[in-house]
């Protein structure tokens, strides 16, 4: 499912691009998207952890770069917002937004470790608008600054 929202978004990006654009395409193309993100069958509260953690999983892999609210994770998952609240904290430890910021800071570390992009970039592109905060909470997370993560691959490569 998560292949099939890539290929939707990717494709109404590139609609949204083209020079002979037409709002119809567009339009098409949101509801296609819309698609893939619909659950086929309504999910339920009992159905089981693995169903959730997989929905979770693929959700974030998607959308980790984008603003992430309570009401989107409740639409895509199908349970009210108390019960993802609930879940998290028994399932993880964390609340819904620190378990997406800790998510987001592994994207961040492997982006590091695996591409040229500057720390200011590998930032923007995992869903954090403010640097300073970006780096406190990695600095926190990891014990060392962004670009001290970035000079030990240097010297290791």
């Amino acid at each position: 499912r998560c292949e099939t929202f890539r290929d939707e978004m990717s494709r109404l990006m590139a609609l949204g691009q083209s020079s002979a654009r037409n709002d119809l395409f567009l339009v098409s193309g949101f509801y296609h998207l819309l698609a893939a993100l619909t659950p086929e069958q309504p999910r339920q509260q009992t159905q089981g952890y693995d169903s959730i953690y997989e929905q979770i999983n693929c959700f974030l892999e998607v959308n980790y770069m984008n603003s992430i609210s309570m009401d989107v994770f409740s639409f895509y998952t199908g349970l009210h917002r108390s019960s993802i609240y609930r879940f998290f904290k028994r399932e993880y430890g964390k609340t819904p937004t620190e378990y997406i910021q800790d998510f987001r800071l592994g994207k961040a570390y492997s982006i590091l470790i695996n591409s040229d992009m500057t720390v200011k970039a590998v930032a923007l592109s995992c869903g954090f608008n403010d640097i300073s905060h970006f780096m406190r909470l990695f600095r926190k997370k990891y014990g060392k600054s962004p670009g001290a993560v970035r000079r030990e691959k240097i010297c290791e490569g």
